[in-house]
Parts: structure tokens; C-alpha cells; sequence
């Protein structure tokens, strides 16, 4: 009898490390993972492309590492993602093309492992280890919006106040996020809130406690036209791998922060002056 691709996954690391460049091998492992779960067929070529972007070798949650075991010191071990990260350090994967659909590395890793997980559920992909770039299977599990936020409380990682994402901002730190030229990203989580927040004051459109004042309407060309934003090595690096896994220049615009003219002139060799 076969094993479940829970079991599968976890007993093949060594190998799958072994064999990340052999598409062939990894064809049939696919196959494998297929037979126990048919909703898989139609990526299975996404599939190979998932499992070869895994580093296998047993890193523990501390930074340390194991001697070539799954466990050392009964402390289970982080599979890391080495493709397209965001800034929170959570891994990326396009797993379809026509349209584009990016999907969490961690809760693809839950697909394929979960015989009732579909990629369109609305359960969330929680963490054991709290390493975001984890790929672990064990280390993986599906949970409602509740049970990842209890999850986090339970652990000491709720925000709370201002450092909440929805957190309300006072009026001097919304024009200070006006004025900042940082990427939006950054600004985010300097003031822990979302990036969407970010976006709307940037445009003019958050409200100010001070009902006589108001931001300026689109007046976010000094930031968004990146003039005064220097691309450095770093992003430079980042727009390549968001655009090798398959995102739109809007979408790497709005993760990074920068104008979709600054993204197209990276990728287009335009801005190849030399990185501070």
C-alpha cells in the first residue's frame, strides 16, 4: 500500500535534496503524490517546479544545523523556501499562468500533503514553527482565521495597539508616512499596519482626525515615481525573482512600492547603474 503524500513527503527530504535537478525523477514523485490525491494532475508540471525550489537539508528553528537527520534533539527541522520571498519573509509560488495566480509556498505544501485541502478553501495554512520560509509538511497545518490568531496569542505573537495593521494612526504619523520616501512595505511595517493603508495615504485618500485638513490628491509622485528611491542591489534582485515566478510588473510595483516605470525599466536593462 502506498504511503499518504504526508508520509511520502516527509520520508523522501534526502532524496528530494538529492534529486532537485532531475526533472525526470521528480516527475515520478509527482506521480506519486497524484495517485493518492487526483485533484494535483493538472500541476504536476507546478509540482516538479515546487519541490525543486525547497531546501531539504535539516535547519532547526534556532538557526542551527542538524546532522542529517528529520529530528535533532526531538526538535523537528525547517525545510526553507529559497524562491520569491516578501518582505515578511513568506515564500511565493505561481501556480497557474493563464490567468497568473501567486499562492503561499506553505499553503501549497498543505495541498499537497492534505487529502481534503483544496487551494480555493478558505482555511488558512498555520504554522508550528513560526519560520515563514518553512516548507516543513509537519511543521504545516489547516486552520480557520480564528485558530491562526489564537494560535498567535497563545504564543506571545498577537499585535496589539498601534502595532496591529488596522491600528489607528494619529494625524502627524500619517503625514510622516506622507512624506516618507521609503517603499511602502517598509513603511508598513515601521508603523505596523497594512499596505494597503500605506496606499491610501500615499494617494490622498485617508482621512485626517483634523476635519479642517486634508492630504493632498495624488501627490505620491515623489515616492511612487521613484526618483528620489534608489534601486539598489537588493530590489534589483527582488523585481528579477517576482518576475521570474510569473507576477505582473503591478503586482511587484505594489509589493515593493515602486512605479510600475521603474519596474519596467529594470527589467527592460534600463536601470543598470552601478548599486550603492
Amino acid at each position: 500500500m502506498q504511503l499518504p503524500n504526508l508520509e511520502l513527503i516527509t520520508k523522501s527530504w534526502f532524496w528530494l535534496e538529492q534529486h532537485k535537478n532531475d526533472e525526470a525523477a521528480l516527475g515520478q514523485f509527482a506521480d506519486l503524490l497524484i495517485a493518492n490525491k487526483p485533484s494535483l494532475a493538472k500541476y504536476k508540471r507546478k509540482i516538479i517546479l515546487f519541490l525543486q525550489k525547497i531546501d531539504y537539508v535539516d535547519l532547526l528553528f534556532n538557526g542551527e544545523i542538524g546532522q542529517g537527520k528529520l529530528e535533532v534533539d526531538g526538535v523537528a527541522c525547517c525545510w526553507l523556501w529559497t524562491a520569491c520571498k516578501n518582505k515578511a519573509g513568506y515564500g511565493y509560488f505561481c501556480i497557474e499562468q493563464n490567468p497568473i495566480r501567486i499562492v503561499k509556498s506553505n499553503r501549497i505544501m498543505l495541498f499537497l500533503i492534505d487529502p481534503d485541502f483544496d487551494i480555493d478553501s478558505e482555511e488558512q495554512a498555520c504554522y508550528r514553527c513560526d519560520n515563514p520560509a518553512c516548507c516543513n509538511p509537519n511543521h504545516i497545518w489547516p486552520g480557520t482565521h480564528q485558530d491562526n490568531n489564537s494560535d498567535k496569542v497563545n504564543k506571545g505573537r498577537q499585535l496589539t495597539g498601534i502595532n496591529v495593521g488596522n491600528a489607528k494612526l494619529t494625524d502627524d504619523q500619517i503625514w510622516a508616512i506622507f512624506d516618507d520616501i521609503d517603499t511602502q512595505q517598509a513603511i508598513a511595517d515601521k508603523y505596523g499596519v497594512c499596505i494597503a493603508t500605506i496606499s491610501k495615504i500615499k494617494n490622498g485618500e485617508h482621512k485626517l482626525a483634523d476635519k479642517t485638513k486634508s492630504l493632498p490628491k495624488n501627490q505620491n509622485t515623489r515616492s511612487l515615481q521613484g526618483k528620489n528611491i534608489k534601486v539598489t542591489e537588493e530590489i534589483f534582485t527582488e523585481i528579477l525573482e517576482f518576475h521570474k515566478a510569473g507576477w505582473y510588473q503591478r503586482e511587484i510595483a505594489e509589493e515593493l512600492g515602486l512605479s510600475k516605470i521603474t519596474i519596467g525599466n529594470v527589467l527592460n536593462g534600463k536601470n543598470l547603474k552601478r548599486f550603492d
